[in-house]
C-alpha cells in the first residue's frame, strides 16, 4: 500500500517555512516565486526532534538550522521541468511532487504557500 501525505510550506515574513518528513527538517530556500520553489532537505540537524517548537520562533536559531550541512539535499521544483524528485530519507524512498503554489493576500501581507505530495515508495 502506498502512503502519501500533503506537505504545505508557508512563506510569511518573520516565520520560518519548515516541516518534518520522517523526522527530517524541510526548509524553503530562496529564490522562490509563483513559478518555482527551492527546498533544502537537511537530515544533518541535531535539533530536528525539536522542530515543532521552531515554527513560531524567529531569529538566529532557525537561521542556524537552515544552513547547509554535509548531507543537505537541495531540490528545485517548478511545473515545467522539475515537478517531482525521488529522494532517500532515513534510508526510505520517497517521491516528492509539487502540487500547488498559491499567493494569498492578507491585507497588506503577501503569503506564499507551496503544497507538495509526498509518497512513500
Amino acid at each position: 500500500m502506498v502512503k502519501q501525505r500533503i506537505i504545505k510550506l508557508i512563506r510569511e515574513i518573520g516565520r520560518p517555512a519548515l516541516d518534518l518528513i520522517d523526522d527530517i527538517p524541510v526548509f524553503l530556500q530562496e529564490p522562490f516565486s509563483t513559478e518555482e520553489v527551492n527546498m533544502l532537505l537537511n537530515p544533518d540537524i541535531p535539533e530536528s526532534k525539536d522542530i515543532s517548537m521552531l515554527k513560531g520562533i524567529q531569529g538566529g536559531r532557525v537561521t542556524m538550522l537552515g544552513q547547509r550541512k554535509e548531507k543537505t539535499m537541495p531540490l528545485k521544483f517548478d511545473f515545467k521541468n522539475n515537478r517531482s524528485h525521488k529522494v532517500m530519507l532515513n534510508e526510505k524512498p520517497y517521491l516528492m511532487k509539487l502540487n500547488k503554489i498559491e499567493n494569498i493576500k492578507d491585507g497588506p501581507k503577501e503569503i506564499m504557500t507551496y503544497e507538495f505530495i509526498l509518497v512513500k515508495l
